[in-house]
């Protein structure tokens, strides 16, 4: 029997309430279940959120909320990452999968960062003024990832950790407070370095501040 290789999903930047609101469809076997927003299949997901409820032990759990609405963090087998380690109050960025049970949708999570509470707004902001402008073309969600031309493992192949390293590090000397041009970096770095630059948006290691500025998500 052959074995198919799964792709790894993008992470969408979306609200909560998107997550809540849209159709959550289930699938058979190991296709992974999403939620259906306008054209596109959201299954794994970017999001920043204050952690709002202490830490069920038993069941290790939290809840962030991100201003207009909030959702379940639950873990089960990932021993590498605690809960236990986020603490009321804490803004953290979340990199996981769309989960329900119960009727009830919650989030698996694969990455957590602690980040200041200056990115909620940053987050919001980034969301509208990529809707606002365009730049992503949905019928019900404000998408905020660039829609890619390859998937991220045809990107990884051409792109080591280095690459990746010293593009967040020009995007760092390049961002005055509002990001980083992104035609100087591909000035700089060559055409190789947009795709460089796609795989760091889906990997959530930088964001979109405005059209064709990018930031390093710290």
């Amino acid at each position: 029997m052959e074995q198919s290789i799964k792709q790894r999903q993008i992470a969408y930047k979306i609200s909560l309430s998107d997550i809540h609101t849209n159709d959550f469809i289930k699938q058979e076997g190991w296709e992974p279940n999403y939620i259906m927003c306008g054209d596109k299949k959201i299954s794994r997901v970017n999001l920043i959120g204050t952690v709002i409820s202490p830490i069920n032990s038993e069941q290790n759990y939290l809840v962030i909320d991100d201003g207009k609405s909030n959702i379940v963090l639950r873990q089960f087998e990932n021993k590498e990452m605690d809960l236990m380690d986020y603490d009321i109050g804490n803004v953290i960025n979340v990199i996981g999968k769309i989960r329900e049970f119960n009727n009830e949708r919650y989030i698996l999570p694969e990455i957590i960062k602690r980040v200041s509470p200056k990115w909620l707004l940053v987050r919001k902001k980034e969301i509208e003024c990529l809707y606002n402008e365009g730049f992503y073309k949905l019928k019900n969600v404000k998408e905020a990832l660039i829609k890619p031309t390859s998937t991220t493992a045809e990107k990884m192949e051409h792109t080591s950790p280095k690459d990746g390293e010293e593009i967040l590090q020009k995007i760092r000397e390049l961002d005055s407070g509002d990001g980083a041009n992104i035609e100087t970096i591909i000035q700089n770095y060559g055409s190789d370095s947009e795709k460089i630059i796609k795989t760091l948006l889906e990997q959530g290691d930088i964001f979109t501040t405005k059209p064709g500025k990018v930031k390093v998500l710290e």
